[in-house]
């Protein structure tokens, strides 16, 4: 009697540490995602930073944005096409850059 309460209370102990254990994971990546779309809203919201570079050009920066795989395609389905066009698997990317140069004639 007592052996078949202990193996009761033992398959519990384990089936509840199983259980907090899978919560807790959830929990970590929920909280990782949180701090990344955070992250994406103050960057969106940020002004770009405009300096001058070494050689003399009017450069503007921002922040970083980090999407999924699948928030990247829809998002940038031109980009991700381009990217396969060059026969680059889009899952293997780690960062993808688009920038504007723009030059003004001053002299008129």
């Amino acid at each position: 009697m007592k052996t078949k309460i202990l193996v009761i209370l033992a398959f519990i102990i384990i089936a509840l540490s199983s259980v907090s254990y899978g919560v807790f994971k959830l929990y970590l990546k929920e909280k990782k995602d949180n701090n990344r779309l955070s992250k994406n809203i103050s960057s969106l919201n940020e002004n770009l930073t405009y300096y001058k570079s070494r050689n003399g050009h009017l450069v503007g920066k921002n922040s970083v944005l980090v999407f999924r795989l699948s928030e990247f395609k829809s998002s940038f389905s031109d980009l991700a096409e381009q990217i396969e066009d060059l026969r680059i698997n889009v899952n293997r990317i780690s960062s993808v850059s688009n920038f504007l140069y723009v030059q003004r004639n001053t002299t008129t």
